[in-house]
């Protein structure tokens, strides 16, 4: 079943398509070996790779927002605590404290658990995927959803932990209980939810899922038309930031392709 020698040839890549990652090696490789193919080729970039850079800038953005909307109050915070604005930090603290599954040795995942179960049995909480462990600027979104869900019960086991056992020496302790406490960070814990399920999931799917879709006619070529209504979309939110909280728009993003696809 292997081809000979003689018929393994860079043309046969001719009308196809050469997709890297988005860094700046990557793309040159992408654009030397496309140079090296006499016909016309599709170059091409990871979507997955992609989504991340887009989430990456809106994570710096934003950082840079809350730095200076919580300016006055965060000067108010001992730096031995090391409250930072950073999101991705947020939901790295969020993750070692809370981990359901109590995979860091300093968290609180195993008493939180059954603090949860003693004091809130049957309630729905959300846990903290790789957010520690995970280098995709994706983490956020996905820390997001617990962050906010169950902000209300962390605080108030982060108060007991203070309060009635002794733990208000804990800089981990002490750090979350102050970020779930800024209006601020919990506007943000808000806002990447509405991201997460309405654009980044939806993203998420079709990147892995482009390869099975061509009875749909669908392939890699066709991510190109989501990135441009994608765009349209987000432009729009600039114009109406109040677009955000309507849930038709957002979750309409997709719908085009929603009523293409399974």
């Amino acid at each position: 079943m292997l081809p000979r020698p003689e018929d393994i040839d860079l043309d046969k890549l001719i009308n196809g398509g050469i997709m890297t990652d988005t860094c700046s090696a990557a793309q040159k490789t992408n654009t030397l070996l496309s140079e090296e193919i006499s016909g016309k080729t599709h170059n091409l970039l990871c979507h997955n790779h992609l989504r991340n850079v887009w989430v990456k800038n809106v994570l710096e953005s934003l950082t840079k927002f809350l730095r200076s909307h919580l300016n006055d109050s965060l000067e108010e915070v001992d730096s031995m605590l090391r409250v930072s604005p950073s999101f991705i930090s947020f939901a790295r603290a969020f993750d070692k404290m809370f981990s359901l599954t109590a995979n860091y040795p300093k968290g609180y995942g195993k008493i939180f658990r059954q603090w949860l179960v003693e004091n809130h049995s049957g309630e729905l909480v959300f846990n903290v995927e790789r957010a520690v462990s995970g280098g995709r600027q994706d983490i956020a979104s996905m820390a997001a959803m617990a962050i906010f869900w169950n902000r209300n019960y962390c605080v108030d086991f982060l108060d007991e932990m203070i309060r009635f056992c002794g733990k208000g020496d804990n800089i981990l302790v002490q750090n979350l209980f102050i970020l779930l406490s800024l209006v601020g960070m919990v506007a943000v814990a808000r806002l990447w939810p509405i991201f997460h399920i309405a654009i980044i999931m939806p993203i998420r799917w079709l990147a892995g899922h482009t390869h099975k879709l061509s009875e749909h006619n669908w392939g890699y070529i066709s991510m190109g038309h989501v990135l441009d209504k994608l765009k349209l979309d987000l432009e729009s939110i600039v114009e109406e930031p109040e677009l955000i909280g309507d849930e038709t728009f957002m979750m309409g993003m997709m719908e085009e392709w929603a009523e293409e696809l399974p």
